[in-house]
């Protein structure tokens, strides 16, 4: 049989990511590839890869003006009140 897996299990492993990727790009990738796919359920489009060069690690996520993003910055609108989905061109 399979290990299964919870939601909760799921968001441990996550959480801990950074503690067990002691590779940088390999978790620069990682987060990268985790924005990914939160846009692809939540919308916005993940446009550089995640790095720590502002001291804390970072991933731009735009909304494009596709409609992928729901009116008043869907699941977005809670985190980094200072930036913006700015619609951009594709």
């Amino acid at each position: 049989m399979s290990k299964q897996l919870s939601h909760a299990d799921l968001a441990d492993i996550v959480r801990r990511a950074e503690e067990e990727i002691d590779d940088r790009d390999q978790y620069a990738r990682f987060l990268t590839d985790l924005a990914t796919l939160v846009t692809e359920h939540f919308g916005g489009h993940v446009i550089n890869t995640a790095d720590d060069d502002m001291g804390e690690w970072l991933v731009g996520i735009v909304d494009k003006g596709d409609g992928s993003v729901p009116e008043g910055g869907g699941i977005y609108k809670d985190y980094d009140k200072e930036g913006e989905l700015c619609s951009r061109r594709s």
